[in-house]
């Protein structure tokens, strides 16, 4: 037991969440070997665990962690939001500046070593970078407003850094090369030419009009439309939902990089019922309402408040109810898609046809885009003639490449999965998928093989 809290508390650590949200972990040479010295000293005591499943997933952890100092050189902008960012937006309403003035000391410190990492020839995304300071100096000026005296110096070090940035993202092209180790380092993607070809061979044969209506978004409209899907649940999965959806406008810093509904649940150790938000975006205009009342869905009470709630409900061990787990993406995103599936469907054939199969089209263009542009190096102008509503997903593909995969090779996953297994519905399979816990892509294929054993 003391071993899980040790292991709980270093994902903390790196995931900068809970008692630890204060806490900056500069990623240099120096603390890169203490934290890796950690792990290994986790991993020897891992021999008296007797569960194998339960082992297997412990150790997935582990390596994910192993992995996640990497993903921070490569994608600088992961790690600033984690870090940096998420501190600096909560400093608009707090009224104790020590929190904030420490952690402007270590941005300066973190950009400094960062500095050097780049002058040593080092690899990385300089259009992640560059997005995640776009986002940290849009908060620093809402912030500017009541703390002059506090922010007016690192505010202009933000603007000169994203000047520099911008010079350099003109003369380096090899961040096609990083592109697949992130995919397999933070998602355990590989094969990416298999799911190129995948991706081209679906959307062959879906031919759709994905002309948006006319339909402006408010919390008042949301607000009854997710009382109505969560009526649907409620009755579908008898009243598995006890909890509550609650709607947010997104904060303006990012309302050019989250154009469609986003989740967040309350708590990020999911070892206990919780409320969730639903963060919406004002700012979007004529929007197709019946693909909204979908991803809706998605995130709410068919997908992921529904799926974090089955697992706070589970009596699994606790390093099964970690959020956020980003290898656990490709399950979650599948989850929500095949909420989709399903709601789509208790709304009639024609609303599937229409509707689902249209959103899924776009997840598949989606996806196809990110490939282009990261791995081939596709402008966003390109792109927008290929697929005029990139310009919706664009920034947050560069702030968070691959992950657009996550809901198409997800929802494949899971569906492929279903149609060789003794489910009798998708509601069965569905709160089986739940009781497994925050679980990656390999853990759930070993669950899989478990459930054949």
């Amino acid at each position: 037991m003391k071993m899980f809290m040790e292991i709980l508390n270093l994902f903390k650590r790196m995931y900068c969440i809970d008692e630890y949200e204060k806490y900056t972990f500069i990623p240099n040479h120096e603390n890169i070997n203490m934290l890796l010295k950690e792990i290994r000293m986790l991993n020897m005591k891992l021999d008296s665990l007797n569960d194998s499943l339960y082992l297997d997933i412990i150790r997935d952890i582990l390596y994910h962690l192993v992995n996640l100092p990497r993903i921070w050189l490569l994608l600088p902008g992961f790690y600033i939001n984690n870090f940096f960012t998420k501190t600096f937006a909560k400093g608009i309403v707090l009224k104790n500046t020590s929190i904030l003035k420490m952690k402007i000391q270590d941005f300066r410190k973190y950009m400094h070593f960062l500095k050097k990492y780049i002058d040593r020839g080092n690899s990385l995304s300089f259009e992640n970078l560059y997005m995640a300071l776009y986002i940290l100096r849009n908060v620093l000026k809402i912030l500017y407003r009541c703390r002059r005296d506090l922010i007016k110096n690192i505010l202009i070090e933000v603007e000169r850094e994203m000047n520099f940035i911008q010079v350099k993202m003109r003369d380096i092209d090899e961040y096609k090369d990083i592109y697949s180790e992130i995919l397999k380092k933070l998602y355990y993607i590989d094969n990416i030419q298999a799911i190129e070809n995948n991706i081209d061979l679906l959307l062959h044969y879906i031919k759709v009009d994905i002309r948006q209506s006319s339909f402006n978004i408010n919390s008042r409209d949301v607000s009854i439309i997710l009382k109505d899907i969560k009526l649907f649940s409620s009755n579908l999965f008898s009243k598995k939902i006890y909890t509550n959806v609650y709607i947010e406008n997104i904060p303006i810093f990012l309302r050019d990089i989250y154009f469609y509904p986003n989740y967040t649940p309350t708590r990020f150790i999911l070892n206990k019922a919780f409320d969730g938000i639903v963060w919406i975006n004002p700012f979007i205009k004529n929007i197709d309402k019946e693909i909204y009342i979908l991803l809706l869905a998605h995130e709410t009470y068919f997908g992921h408040h529904l799926h974090l709630n089955i697992i706070s409900r589970e009596n699994i061990p606790i390093l099964s109810k970690i959020y956020p787990y980003l290898p656990f993406s490709i399950i979650m995103e599948g989850y929500g898609v095949l909420g989709e599936h399903i709601f789509s469907k208790m709304l009639g054939e024609d609303f599937y046809e229409k509707v689902f199969v249209k959103n899924y089209y776009i997840r598949l263009m989606r996806a196809k885009c990110d490939i282009l542009y990261h791995k081939y190096r596709y402008s966003d102008k390109d792109l927008e003639k290929i697929f005029p509503l990139w310009v919706y997903f664009k920034n947050f593909s560069k702030l968070m490449p691959g992950y657009w995969l996550n809901h198409v090779l997800g929802y494949q996953l899971l569906l492929n999965t279903l149609s060789k297994t003794s489910f009798k519905n998708y509601i069965e399979y569905m709160l089986w998928i739940g009781s497994l816990g925050t679980i990656s892509k390999n853990i759930f294929r070993k669950n899989i093989e478990k459930y054949f054993n």
